[in-house]
This record gives structure tokens, C-alpha cells and sequence, in this order.
């Protein structure tokens, strides 16, 4: 089989390639096959594994990919103690459509037993170019004073670099470097580094731009939504470096995760590039609530209509972050009417992977149309198994579910510990995230819903 794998990559077949930080000893791989699920590929498709270190491949390991459903692959299976700085999957197959989405497969990094997790980044978006970045964002104003200090490091295929004494939260353009990855470490007294805790990837930098009109924005770009789940623990803090050119007004709402009614309403002057707590704003937000912000003042936005950068907290330890989503259903405020836009149309293919062992719990948050959508959840699990039934998503800013309790009525006492979701409909593309929850090593792995 190794020499036949070996002959398909030699082959001029269509290929795509995407890349993921790699940590020595705690990196795993997440590689669906949405292929044969979404284009109808039935014969093999053919995956290469390579480390790189300095933008060179150093290493290589090929595989199959399973003709239905995901695979999982720990990297310590394949590379031993190899030092690198990035992970690409390249897939090869004659029927894949060229230039798809910008080359790219998109697959899933997870780290230090899924204690934080990212998806891939195309491997045409790395470049020896050092540049800046945004979402280059890290709360160290917050981390100051705590006894188990998190540690910084940007990766890309060309380097890693640590990066220490940063006096802002914001350092998209201190230092700059190749496009690439942020990651937060937990301190160990001997290493430096214990564990992985949060990964994040670059965004284009666009403080820059000033095409746009800056008041065409509509009333879905004006309110974005800040995701929380049931946890009692945790926070998020939030950077606006994408979305503000200067010191502006924001109203945040606090939200009942049950009911979707507002709980509370404030009004905040934000610095771009410093980050706030959310529980600085709402004391109480882990007790089953979620945030809703308004931006206030138009011509503080920037022209690029970009999202808030927002990183989660467990228990005072920094996690994995995400971006805000836009506001699609309606919020109704007293004495105050707003034109929001027309009902959208829209197809969805978008799939998540989910952890239901020992210790681990998963929830996904999908946020509402201004009607009721019905969406079909596909369900691929470890065991090769494939379940379909369908779910009603309220009109309402959020919408919150537990993996457990969503499964229980078609599996029983037999539910899988792994497995892909993958959320379809014709009429309906929601925004939204999942949570791989650990309350015994206090880690909550973050990230949106992606498509391929």
C-alpha cells in the first residue's frame, strides 16, 4: 500500500492542501470526508501528512481517507519527536474540482487531549513575507497578576516565535511575521510550556482599507452576537480591532440562553486595541446567558465591516476563541425600532466534530433566522455508523444545545463518543459555534462551524 501511495503522489491529479500549527508530543489530526458525503467522490482519496519546519516539508506519511465518515490520527503515530512548525494535509484525487476554495482542505488541528482546537488554514495563504496580521490578540492585561501566567507563540510554516513582554493586548503589527497561528500555552515551571490551551488563526489586516462608505452598514452588521454556553466558570474577553477605527460607544446586552429575553443593557467607550472582560460588564454571565452588542457610532467603524475578536476564559485560564456572528433574528428594545433586513435565503453544508468521552462534554450554539428554520443534522459517528433526523432552530438570537441530550433520542444508551455533525438545509445557512467541554482539566476548545 506505502508504494502505491507513494505512485498516486507522483500522479498530475488535482490536489488541495491545507496546514495546521504543529506541537511536538500534542498534535492530532480531525479529517472528514465530506467529499463523499457532499460531492459524490466514491473512490479512495489519498491523504499526504507532512511536518515543515522553516517553510520546507521535513517529513511525510501518507494515508487513505475512509470512503464515508472521519478519520482521527494522533501525529505521535507517524512523527516521533520531530521539531516543526506546521502540519499540511495535501489530498489527491481525479475527480476533486480545481481551484476549490482557494486550494484548500479543510480539516481540524486538536491538541493536549482536545483541550483546544482549530480548522485549517490554506497552505497558499502562507508566505515567508512577514506581515501584519489581525486577531494577533492576546489578554494579557488580565493575566498580570495570576499565578499560572500563560505564554504566547505565533506559528507558520516558516517559523515560531515566542512572544513575551507585550505591554497592549492588540500585537497585530509588534512584531511582524509570517501569516499563521496565535497559540496559548499554560506555564509549566521546568518547560515553559505544559499544554496547549487555545489556538487561533491570523485574519487579513484591513485598518488599512477605506473604500467603504462607512454609514452603509445595516442593522444585521450594527448587533453582533457573543456566544455563551450553560457553563458556570466562564468568561470571554473581547477585542474590537476589527471592527473600530477609534474610541467609540458600544451597548452590550445580556441574554437568557433559555428564554433569548434581555437580562441587562450597558453602555461601554471601547479602545480598539484593548481588550475587555465580559464579566467586567455582566458579573453574572455564566449563569446560563449570552451577550448581543450594538455598535453605536457609525463613523467609528471601519470601512472592512470586520468581527469582534473574542477569546474564552475557564476558571481564570485563557482558552480557545473565536469570532463574533452577525445578529439575524430580530432583538426588540423598548421605544426603538429597527429595519433589519429581509428574511435571507441560503444553502448549508457546514459540519463540526464533536467529544462525548470520559470528562468531555460538547454543545454547539447556532444563531436564529428572523422565522423558524428546520435544519437536517447528519451524524457520523466512531463506530461507522450514520444517523439523520432533523431540528427546529427557534427565531431567536441564539439558539443552545447539549451533543447528549440531542442524541439520546436516536441513539439510547449507546451513544457514540465521537463523531461528526454535519448541519444541512436548502433554505438556511446559520452562523454559529461549538464547545468541547473538560471540567476536569478546566478547558472548553472552541471554534465556528466550517464548511469545504
Amino acid at each position: 500500500m506505502i508504494n502505491k501511495l507513494k505512485n498516486i503522489f507522483k500522479k498530475k491529479e488535482p490536489s488541495l492542501s491545507s496546514i495546521v500549527p504543529y506541537v511536538c508530543g500534542q498534535t492530532s489530526l480531525i479529517i472528514y470526508n465530506f467529499w463523499s458525503t457532499n460531492y459524490g467522490i466514491r473512490s479512495v482519496i489519498y491523504a499526504k501528512l507532512s511536518l515543515i519546519k522553516k517553510g520546507s516539508i521535513i517529513k511525510s506519511f501518507k494515508i487513505s481517507l475512509p470512503i464515508k465518515g472521519f478519520i482521527i490520527k494522533n501525529l505521535n503515530e507517524f512523527f516521533a519527536k520531530e521539531d516543526a512548525d506546521s502540519v499540511q494535509v495535501e489530498i489527491k484525487n481525479p475527480k476533486l474540482p480545481k481551484n476549490h476554495f482557494a486550494n484548500q482542505f479543510r480539516f481540524w488541528g486538536v491538541y493536549s487531549d482536545w483541550s483546544s482546537i482549530v480548522h485549517s488554514m490554506p497552505s497558499t495563504s502562507q508566505a515567508k513575507t512577514k506581515v501584519r496580521g489581525a486577531r494577533r490578540t492576546f489578554p494579557f492585561t488580565f493575566l498580570k497578576n495570576k499565578k499560572k501566567q500563560t505564554f504566547i507563540s505565533h506559528k507558520s510554516s516558516y517559523e515560531t516565535l515566542i512572544i513575551d513582554n507585550i505591554d497592549k493586548d492588540d500585537y497585530s503589527s509588534h512584531p511582524q511575521t509570517p501569516y499563521g497561528f496565535s497559540l496559548a500555552t499554560r506555564a509549566n515551571e521546568n518547560t515553559r510550556i505544559e499544554n496547549i490551551s487555545g489556538i487561533w488563526h491570523d485574519a487579513p489586516y484591513t485598518r488599512t482599507i477605506k473604500k467603504r462608505n462607512k454609514l452603509s452598514f445595516s442593522n444585521s452588521q450594527l448587533f453582533q452576537v457573543i456566544n455563551f454556553i450553560p457553563l458556570k466558570g466562564i468568561n470571554a474577553y473581547i477585542n474590537f480591532a476589527e471592527t473600530l477605527e477609534k474610541k467609540s460607544k458600544i451597548e452590550f446586552f445580556q441574554l437568557s440562553i433559555k428564554t433569548n429575553k434581555i437580562l441587562q443593557r450597558k453602555k461601554i467607550l471601547i479602545d480598539p486595541f484593548e481588550m475587555i472582560s465580559v464579566k467586567d460588564i455582566f458579573k453574572n454571565i455564566d449563569m446560563n446567558s449570552f451577550v448581543i452588542l450594538r455598535y453605536l457610532e457609525k463613523e467609528s467603524l471601519l470601512p472592512s465591516s470586520g468581527y469582534a475578536h473574542v477569546i474564552y476564559d475557564y476558571k481564570n485560564l485563557t482558552c480557545d476563541s473565536v469570532h463574533s456572528h452577525p445578529l439575524e433574528s430580530q432583538i426588540k428594545l423598548e421605544k426603538e425600532n429597527f429595519t433589519f433586513d429581509d428574511t435571507k435565503s441560503g444553502r448549508c453544508l457546514k459540519f463540526l466534530p464533536f467529544n462525548l468521552s470520559e470528562n468531555k462534554k460538547t454543545f454547539i450554539t447556532i444563531n436564529g433566522d428572523k422565522i423558524s428554520r428546520e435544519v437536517l443534522f447528519r451524524i457520523f459517528d466512531n463506530e461507522s455508523r450514520e444517523k439523520v433526523f432533523y431540528v427546529k432552530i427557534s427565531p431567536c438570537p441564539q439558539v443552545c444545545f447539549e451533543i447528549t441530550n440531542l442524541l439520546k433520542n436516536y441513539y439510547g444508551n449507546k451513544i457514540p463518543e465521537k463523531g461528526i455533525i454535519q448541519i444541512e438545509s436548502s433554505e438556511f445557512n446559520p452562523s454559529g459555534n461549538f464547545y468541547i467541554v473538560d471540567k476536569e482539566n478546566n478547558t472548553v476548545a472552541v471554534d465556528h462551524f466550517t464548511g469545504g
